[in-house]
């Protein structure tokens, strides 16, 4: 029920209600049932969509829905909800962030969603490295630098194949399928 009530309130006209609500969901990401509520399609739209907007319009709250999927995204199923819902723009656009704790923040959130295959088949691209890249040169130090660095790290990296790439791959599109 609180997961819900809080929902509601991060649709409010209020910038410090939805910023707030926001936080506290935020700081739910231990429990399992705010997990289970991440790894929903519709769910993660909206949280996207906070990272995305508001790096311009409310770098706060930005802050606080970027920081929710870092810490989430170590879970598989928010990283494929991540990747699976456009996660590749609103990430490109936080990286793109003047604020380094913005872009620390979705490089940790990239780096944990790289480290599962069906994520990375759909987040690994020549836009996202360059979005690193130029993060990359934007903070040689600081926090931001070293979670760069463990981004880039891991689009570079050779991942290893499975044998399972084709019953992976199925898998893969039956998910996007039920979206």
């Amino acid at each position: 029920k609180g997961i819900h009530a809080l929902e509601y309130l991060q649709f409010s006209d209020h910038p410090e209600v939805k910023r707030a609500a926001t936080e506290a969901l935020c700081n739910m990401v231990p429990d399992r049932s705010m997990i289970k509520h991440l790894s929903r399609s519709d769910k993660m739209k909206l949280w996207l969509a906070l990272c995305h907007d508001g790096v311009e319009s409310d770098p706060r709250l930005a802050s606080a829905s970027i920081g929710c999927l870092a810490m989430a995204c170590s879970d598989v199923d928010v990283a494929r909800a991540v990747a699976a819902n456009n996660g590749a723009a609103a990430l490109v656009a936080v990286l793109g962030s003047s604020d380094p704790s913005l872009v620390h923040r979705a490089a940790y959130c990239l780096t944990a969603c790289l480290e599962d295959k069906k994520a990375r088949a759909l987040l690994a691209s020549s836009d996202m490295k360059s979005a690193v890249e130029k993060a990359s040169s934007k903070f040689a130090e600081g926090p931001a630098a070293g979670a760069l660095k463990d981004a880039a790290a891991a689009l570079a990296r050779d991942w290893p194949e499975d044998d399972e790439d084709d019953a992976d791959m199925k898998e893969l599109d039956e998910f996007l399928d039920e979206e």
